[in-house]
C-alpha cells in the first residue's frame, strides 16, 4: 500500500489553464475518487499521475518520492481505461501477461501470476477467448487483470464503466469494491456518476474548473457541502436552490424570507451572518421537501414514478423550481397547486459567491417546522 501526495500542481496548455495550484493527499490503501463536470480537469489529472500528461507546476509523490519527471512505467502505477485497451488478436491469457512480458519476468511466474489474476477476476474459463468473445463487464475484467499482475503501488481508472449498460455498471461497481477490500491497494478512481463515486469511495474530491471545491467521505460531501456547486453536483435529484433574502440574524440562526415565507435557519454565530437585506440562497435536498398544508406554494409540472419513489417536479410563483422525492407512488394532478414544507434544519444557506454558511446542530423540536404533524396540521 502506497500514499499519493499532489502538491500545488498546475498544468496549462498555451494559454489555458486546466488545472489551478492543486494539492490533495490520497491515503494508503484509499480508494479515492474524482468527480466533476465535463472539462473540469479530472480525467487530465490523472493522466499526470500516470505520467501520460506533464504537470507544469508542482509534485507528484507516491510513498514520498517525486515521480514527476519519471516515465509511467517507472512510477509504480497501473492504469484502466474507459476503452479497455485490449489487444484484439490476443487471448485474454496473452493480454493480461502482456505487461509481464514486457519487462522479461521469468515464463513460469508470468504464468502464476495471470492465474491468480484471473481467479480474482473469475477469468480462469475465459483465458483462451478473444476480446470479441467476450462481454463488456469480462473485457474490463480482463483490462483490471491486466493491472493486476504488474502489483502496482496506485491503481488508476479512467471512468471505466461508461461504456457498459446501467445493469452491468451495478454489477461492476460492486465487484471494483470487493478488489478493493481484497488487495488493500491505493485507488484513484475517475468518473463523472457521482453514483459510482458515492457508492465505492473512502473520500471523493469535487473539481470544478480545475480547482478541488471540496474533499471528504460522501456523507461530508451529501450532508455537508462548503459550497453550492458541491451541493449542486452531489446528489440526484439536484438539491433545491431557492433564492431570498435575509431578513433578520441573531445568535439563534437567520430569517430567510422566501416567496412570502420566513424560515428561521440555524447558523453556526461565527459564520459571518450576512447583513438583513442582502441575498442568500436556501438549499434543501428533495428527499426532505414534503406536501404540507403550510409552506411553500408550488404549481405541479411533472411527477417522475421511479418505483421506490416518485418525484414531484413544482414551480413556485416567482418561477423558482422545487422538487419534493417520496417513497412509492402518489397521486397529484399536474398544474395542482401543493404546499411543501421541510425541517429548517435540513437546510443549508449559500451566500451570492456560493459559498456555504456553517450550520449549527440544533434540535428540530426547538425550531418551527414546515413538516405536516401525523394528524395533517401543520405545526
Amino acid at each position: 500500500m502506497s500514499e499519493l501526495t499532489l502538491h500545488e500542481v498546475e498544468k496549462r496548455f498555451g494559454n489555458t489553464e486546466v488545472l489551478r495550484d492543486l494539492s490533495l493527499t490520497v491515503g494508503s490503501g484509499e480508494f479515492a475518487s474524482f468527480v466533476g463536470p465535463s472539462g473540469c480537469g479530472k480525467s487530465t489529472l490523472l493522466r499526470i499521475i500516470a505520467g501520460l500528461e506533464r504537470a507544469t507546476t508542482g509534485e507528484i509523490r507516491i510513498d514520498g518520492r517525486d515521480v514527476g519527471r519519471l516515465e509511467p512505467v517507472d512510477r509504480g502505477v497501473a492504469m484502466v481505461f474507459q476503452n479497455y485497451a485490449l489487444y484484439p488478436h490476443m487471448t485474454v491469457r496473452q493480454n493480461i501477461a502482456f505487461p509481464l512480458h514486457t519487462i522479461g519476468l521469468p515464463r513460469q511466474e508470468v504464468e502464476q501470476k495471470v492465474a491468480e489474476a484471473a481467479r480474482t477476476l473469475r477469468l480462469t474459463d475465459r483465458l483462451s477467448h478473444k476480446p470479441a468473445a467476450l462481454s463488456g463487464g469480462q473485457r474490463q475484467r480482463v483490462a483490471i487483470g491486466r493491472a493486476i499482475v504488474r502489483d502496482p503501488k496506485v491503481f488508476l481508472f479512467d471512468e471505466p464503466l461508461s461504456n457498459l449498460d446501467a445493469a452491468l455498471r451495478g454489477e461492476m461497481r460492486i465487484e471494483l469494491a470487493e478488489l478493493h477490500a481484497r488487495l488493500g491497494t491505493t485507488m484513484v478512481y475517475v468518473t463523472h456518476d457521482q453514483v459510482e463515486a458515492m457508492t465505492m469511495s473512502d473520500r471523493i474530491a469535487v473539481l470544478n474548473a480545475g480547482r478541488i471545491e471540496q474533499v471528504g467521505t460522501p456523507t461530508e460531501l451529501y450532508h455537508h457541502p462548503s459550497t453550492r456547486f458541491v451541493a449542486d453536483f452531489i446528489g440526484r435529484p439536484a438539491m433545491n436552490m431557492l433564492t431570498g433574502q435575509a431578513t433578520a440574524t441573531d445568535n439563534n440562526g437567520i430569517t430567510v424570507s422566501i416567496e412570502n415565507q420566513e424560515i428561521r435557519v440555524p447558523v453556526d454565530p461565527g459564520a459571518s451572518p450576512p447583513k438583513p437585506g442582502s441575498a442568500v440562497t436556501l438549499g434543501v435536498r428533495p428527499e426532505n421537501v414534503a406536501p404540507a398544508e403550510t409552506g411553500l406554494r408550488a404549481e405541479v409540472q411533472m411527477v417522475e414514478y421511479l418505483g421506490g419513489v416518485s418525484v414531484i417536479h413544482a414551480r413556485t410563483p416567482s418561477g423558482q423550481r422545487l422538487a419534493a422525492s417520496l417513497p412509492g407512488a402518489v397521486n397529484v394532478a399536474r398544474h395542482a397547486v401543493v404546499g411543501f414544507g421541510f425541517d429548517p434544519t435540513d437546510t443549508h444557506l449559500f451566500t451570492p459567491q456560493g459559498m456555504a454558511f456553517r450550520r449549527r446542530a440544533v434540535a428540530a423540536a426547538a425550531l418551527p417546522t414546515f413538516l405536516p404533524t401525523a394528524d395533517g396540521d401543520a405545526s
